[in-house]
């Protein structure tokens, strides 16, 4: 069989090589980084398996996406740190649903800048 490099030299349009093909290349340890360190996937198969692949990502599996076989996006999981936190009110929004301010009392108005702004136009 003839090995990955050999065949994108000979011209071949194949995006990744064949699993036969990279064992060709590799020793067991590189195909087990290729296979388990990051995912490629192409933008239409990842917009056919979409809930798939976010599931993957969601247990700690990093993806890369590619369009014609150039990298455009990595996907990796949230970290603890970075999620939202959600804290309660402080006072229900009901206790200030009906509060009004008064008016800013500019020298302009903001019909007046709008107006303004769409002169340069």
């Amino acid at each position: 069989m003839i090995g990955w490099s050999k065949t994108m030299a000979m011209g071949s349009r194949h995006s990744r090589p064949s699993s036969e093909e990279r064992e060709d290349e590799l020793d067991g340890h590189g195909h087990l980084w290729l296979d388990v360190a990051m995912k490629r996937v192409g933008v239409a198969e990842l917009k056919d398996q979409l809930s798939k692949h976010l599931r993957q990502v969601e247990a700690g599996g990093e993806l890369e996406v590619t369009d014609r076989d150039r990298p455009i996006a990595r996907i990796v999981p949230v970290q603890n740190q970075s999620r939202l936190l959600i804290r309660q009110a402080l006072r229900p929004f009901s206790a200030i649903r009906d509060r009004r301010y008064p008016p800013a009392g500019w020298a302009v108005s903001s019909t007046e800048l709008l107006l303004e702004e769409r002169q340069g136009r």
